[in-house]
């Protein structure tokens, strides 16, 4: 089988390989997803799967688009290798976004109060002001976590595909790839999510509307809950490996924009 130069990517070619990439694996990569959803209800070592589960399936997706595609246990046993490390990873990007809405927060509160008590008797427009300067500085915060979670939106790769790395190395691999490349991850996410609204709305949205509907002290309310929560377990699974084959082409683009790797995209993707 032969394979041609991918090339420098737009938004619309990220989000078209990856569907493409999804579709093509779609039974092989679904289940895999469907088993990591389900360790999700199993702590720790659950969650520890969950994480290796979906950096699997991220490793398996780079590894079609270079042409050397690899057995779920080939790539599994790889993935293995760093099994609680996946864990570390998402914690640690989870505990740094947590700071800094933290930091903001506090930010607010102080300014919140500092204003009250200097400005208590300044009137309606000072309370305008205050509550604008308030209102920037949550939009200050919003803007500062969109970038972290760019610049950390291929974390895993490096640690799935890479050899040498640990979680912090992954971190800073992904910022250093990702560092001129801010504004086309947003636009890539943005579209991506747009993409998957269906069928967030059809096994997310649509069921919980339906909960409204019933009294919590009736059974019939805890069978639709139920039923709420295989969807949403299956809109999860469904949904996943989507996210994870983006993450792959995203580290395809910038590695080859920011080193020049000779990778190539396979033909029938």
């Amino acid at each position: 089988m032969t394979n041609k130069p991918l090339g420098l990517l737009t938004i619309g070619n990220v989000v078209n390989a990856s569907i493409r990439l999804y579709s093509s694996n779609f039974g092989r990569y679904f289940r895999l997803s469907l088993y990591a959803h389900l360790w999700l209800f199993i702590p720790i070592y659950g969650w520890a799967r969950y994480f290796s589960e979906s950096a699997l399936i991220s490793r398996l997706c780079f590894g079609e688009l270079t042409g050397q595609p690899e057995s779920n246990p080939e790539a599994r046993t790889q993935v293995n290798k760093k099994f609680w490390s996946f864990l570390f990873l998402a914690f640690g990007i989870g505990i740094r976004i947590f700071l800094v809405y933290l930091g903001f927060y506090a930010l607010v509160v102080a300014v919140a109060f500092t204003a009250i008590s200097l400005l208590s008797d300044a009137g309606i427009v000072a309370g305008v002001i205050i509550g604008l300067f308030i209102f920037a500085i949550f939009i200050l915060s919003a803007i500062v976590v969109v970038g972290l979670i760019s610049r950390w939106f291929v974390a895993e790769l490096p640690l799935a595909v890479e050899t040498g790395f640990n979680p912090n190395k992954s971190m800073e691999r992904s910022w250093q790839l990702t560092k001129t490349s801010i504004s086309r991850i947003q636009g890539i996410v943005l579209v991506a999510f747009l993409v998957t609204i269906p069928v967030q709305s059809v096994t997310g949205v649509v069921p919980q509307f339906a909960l409204i509907a019933f009294d919590p002290s009736t059974s019939t309310y805890w069978v639709i809950y139920a039923i709420s929560l295989i969807f949403s377990l299956g809109g999860g699974a469904l949904v996943m490996p989507f996210w994870q084959a983006i993450k792959a082409v995203v580290y395809f683009d910038l590695r080859n924009r920011r080193e020049g790797i000779d990778l190539q995209l396979r033909d029938r993707l």
